[in-house]
């Protein structure tokens, strides 16, 4: 089996040594396995490098609300007897401007100043709300629902994709729909930007700009010890 790492410092090489000890191949080319050696962010960094292949998220960090283990040498010795199962979530998905974008915890569109809301609609299945002032939305998978969804009110769930109103002026409850709706917004009003998990890349969107959310085909892989 071909194992490799991803950390958020450079990879030491005792890491690597520590790989082929447990009788593994060390190798960042077509590994049948990613380990993630950080937190959170980590993880998700390496998922935007590895799309589908499993990832072991092991605790390197102060924050890693997801991590499996803090300890390396027991999960290589579980993944070496099999003792381990694969956990398969999904992601989302848009076209913004010819660039799909994809998602293993959030997509966010907000304002890009805080001293300036924007207006918008959302439509989920064709249904419209009415004109919403508001920072933004977040939409999350189940995987992310303990994450930036959570802080602004939403309550996490198991299935479905989530939708969470960031500081609207008229109170709104975070919603949870199936995961074959058809989910689209339309900026009336605003400068704003989208962006995906921790993703750097931030994306302007303009006035009259529609974006469609949906879930992904492709699915993000968790080595479950």
């Amino acid at each position: 089996m071909k194992i490799g790492i991803f950390s958020k410092s450079e990879v030491k090489p005792e890491l690597k040594e520590d790989i082929e000890k447990y009788g593994f191949q060390y190798s960042e080319k077509k590994p049948n396995i990613i380990i993630s050696i950080g937190g959170d962010g980590t993880y998700l960094r390496s998922e935007r490098k590895w799309p589908g292949i499993p990832k072991l998220i092991v605790k390197d960090s102060s924050v890693c609300v997801k991590c499996e283990t803090d300890d390396l040498g027991k999960a290589l010795e579980k993944i070496k007897k099999k003792d381990y199962k694969i956990k398969e979530n999904i992601k989302l998905e848009t076209n913004i401007k010819r660039k799909k974008l994809k998602c293993v915890n959030e997509f966010s569109f907000r304002n890009r100043y805080a001293t300036t809301a924007l207006r918008f609609y959302l439509w989920v299945n064709g249904d419209r709300t009415d004109e919403i002032i508001g920072d933004g939305l977040i939409f999350a998978t189940p995987f992310g629902s303990t994450a930036y969804y959570k802080s602004v009110g939403g309550e996490e769930f198991e299935k479905g994709i989530g939708i969470g109103f960031n500081n609207p002026t008229v109170r709104m409850k975070d919603l949870v729909v199936k995961e074959d709706s058809k989910i689209e917004f339309k900026i009336n009003r605003g400068d704003a930007v989208f962006n995906a998990d921790n993703n750097p890349r931030i994306i302007s969107l303009e006035n009259g700009d529609i974006i469609r959310v949906k879930k992904s085909k492709e699915v993000s892989k968790i080595v479950d010890i």
